[in-house]
Parts: C-alpha cells; sequence; structure tokens
C-alpha cells in the first residue's frame, strides 16, 4: 500500500472522530426580526418572577436575558451542564403544547437548599429537595401564566407537567427527554443573592415559538413593531384652577382643641377588624413541615407582658388576657393619643 493511502485502521479512527463530532445546529429557523420579537416577548415571560420568589428564596431573586438560538437536541444538552435535570411544562390556552425548563442538577439542588436553609448547599436532589424544586417551579408557571394571558389577551394556562431526572450520559438527554425536532432556545440567568448564578434554558419547537409571536403581534403588545406612532392630538387649554391647602380639625386632644369633629362624624359607624396578638415568632418551612399535634411554638413575648390590640392590623393599645365567663377578653392597660393613633395609621 502507497504512503498516499490509508489503511483500514487510519480510516476507522477518521470515522470515529467524525461520528464523535458534535452535531451542529441547523441554519437559524427564525429571521433576525422574529428573534428579536420573541426576546422581547421573552423578556416578558419571567417579568415580575423576582418579586414572587425573593419571599420564598430569602434572597433578592432577578432573571437575566433571554439569548434566543435555534439548536438542536444535542447542543441544548451540552449547553446545560453534566447532570441536567429538564421539567416538561404544559401549555394549554391560545399557546398549546410543552414546553421544556432545562437547568444543571446541582444549580437546582442549590436553589431548593437555600428554602430548606441547610448549613451547606447540596449538590443532588435529594428527595427532601425535589419537591421544593417542584415549588419554585410551579410559581415560576404561575407567573407565566398571568404574564401570558395579559400578553395575548385571553387566558393561558402554564403548569408544572413532570420533571425528569434521566441517569443519562449528557449527549442521550435530547433522545430521552427533549422532542427530536429543531427546538428554540431562550437561555436566561438566574441570580439569587450571592449564592447563586446559574443559567436556565427554556425550550420550545418553532412552531410554538412562532405561534408566541403571531399571538403577541395580534394583542398589539409583547413583540416590537416598526411602526411610526401617530401623533397625539392636541388638547385644548385647560382653565387655571386656584388651589389651596386642605385644612383639617384638631385631633391633639388638648386644651384650647376645637370641639366639634365635623366631617369625621361620617365614618364613625364604619365597622374595623380588633385583634389581640399574643406574640410572633419566624420559622423555616422545614419546621413548620415538622409540627404535630402536640408540638410546642415559642412566641416571642414573656409571660405575664402584656399583649397588644390592633386594629386593621395597627396597634392601638396594649393590654393583659382576662377570662370572662367562659370566653377570654383584653382588658386595656394602656391606649395610644388620637395623634399617635392617627400616625400609626399612614
Amino acid at each position: 500500500m502507497g504512503r498516499d493511502s490509508l489503511s483500514q485502521d487510519e480510516i476507522e479512527a477518521l470515522l470515529k472522530s467524525l461520528n464523535d463530532q458534535p452535531a451542529r445546529a441547523t441554519a437559524p429557523v427564525l429571521s433576525p426580526e422574529n428573534e428579536q420579537n420573541l426576546g422581547h416577548l421573552g423578556q416578558q415571560l419571567f417579568r415580575g418572577a423576582g418579586e414572587v420568589l425573593s419571599p420564598l428564596l430569602g434572597q433578592a431573586t432577578d432573571f437575566i436575558g433571554p439569548q434566543v438560538t435555534g439548536t438542536t437536541q444535542r447542543l441544548l444538552a451540552d449547553r446545560v451542564g453534566p447532570r441536567p435535570l429538564a421539567a416538561a411544562l404544559s401549555l394549554a390556552g391560545p399557546l398549546s403544547g410543552t414546553a421544556y425548563l432545562l437547568m444543571e442538577e446541582a444549580d437546582a439542588a442549590a436553589a431548593a437548599g437555600l428554602v430548606l436553609g441547610g448549613p451547606e448547599p447540596p449538590e443532588i436532589l435529594g428527595e427532601a429537595e425535589q419537591p421544593v424544586l417542584e415549588e419554585i417551579i410551579g410559581q415560576l408557571c404561575g407567573v407565566v401564566s398571568k404574564n401570558l394571558s395579559e400578553l395575548f389577551g385571553s387566558k393561558q394556562a402554564v403548569s408544572l407537567d413532570a420533571l425528569a431526572r434521566p441517569d443519562l450520559p449528557q449527549e442521550n438527554l435530547g433522545a430521552g427527554v427533549l422532542p427530536d425536532d429543531t427546538l428554540i432556545d431562550l437561555a436566561y440567568r438566574w441570580r439569587v443573592g450571592s449564592n447563586i448564578d446559574m443559567q436556565l434554558n427554556l425550550a420550545i419547537t418553532e412552531d410554538m415559538a412562532k405561534t408566541a409571536i403571531r399571538l403577541s403581534r395580534g394583542s398589539g403588545r409583547g413583540a416590537t413593531a416598526s411602526r411610526t406612532p401617530s401623533p397625539a392630538p392636541s388638547r385644548p387649554a385647560e382653565p387655571r384652577v386656584m388651589v389651596q391647602p386642605a385644612r383639617f380639625d384638631d385631633l391633639s386632644g388638648e386644651p384650647g382643641a376645637r370641639a366639634e369633629r365635623g366631617n369625621l362624624d361620617l365614618i364613625l359607624d364604619i365597622s374595623l377588624y380588633l385583634t389581640v396578638e399574643l406574640g410572633r415568632t419566624q420559622m423555616k418551612i422545614k419546621d413548620i413541615l415538622a409540627l404535630a399535634p402536640g408540638s410546642v411554638v415559642e412566641l416571642n413575648r414573656l409571660a405575664g407582658e402584656a399583649v397588644d390590640v390592633l386594629v386593621s392590623g395597627k396597634v392601638i393599645a396594649r393590654g393583659e388576657v382576662v377570662v370572662i365567663d367562659e370566653n377570654f377578653g383584653v382588658r386595656i392597660t394602656d391606649i395610644q393619643s388620637p395623634v399617635e393613633r392617627v400616625n400609626s395609621l399612614r
């Protein structure tokens, strides 16, 4: 065999190297204009999600992005990480079908660990972390449902269908979970305080992406438009109005104050809720879930200390608990002045 020929071993090695090359993305499936429109729509999907998740996670939360690209099963799996998680989201309404929320398992476990309050962030999604992650994704679905309903002008439901944690090699994530189709990837950056800075990938089919763009265009919101806004119609000049400060009666109760209450009498028969607060405490979710009949919850007040009397959630007085016949009551021992009570309502 000559020097210019390849041996059988060299041919097999060359074929193997070609087969080992990662699959390449197809040509862009969306026009630049549609990619821009879908990116704008993607920004609206998680609008308000940070405010919803921050109390649950205990730290400031925000979502940045997305970056929109056309991709394939294999390329998307490569982007997620060595241990990918895929949450199948079911969509019902004007936009129907299944979307896929993908994240690295270690990042997802760390987010769940913040809720559970463990000393160290977990690296795998255990039995304790999985239901917490499902709750986080469920709240995200609620935010997306609300935002899409507003964008489309019709009720749109998004719910968690299944959370897949495939025990498969990374390259088989697509074959095991994702659909065998060209996909559109909306890549977000999800930050939780200084603890988590992770990537979140939302994968949808090409048909779903085009339908979403069409629906947002039809509603007149969500997608960018290249129309020139029409000038606002001119308005006739409004007549000048004399303005003077409002005057109120003195509520201080001091000598010399006006005895008459004027218009205050108009609201004296309005019903308000009065509650007596024995005490408060703050507990972690795992401690609340561990409560059972017979459990004792320690409050932030000492035995015999005065209790707060609240009207519509505002403290107006303090007192001591008494028993009247068979009912509890409270004897007022200290009450705020009218001025203090008014200031507490501000």
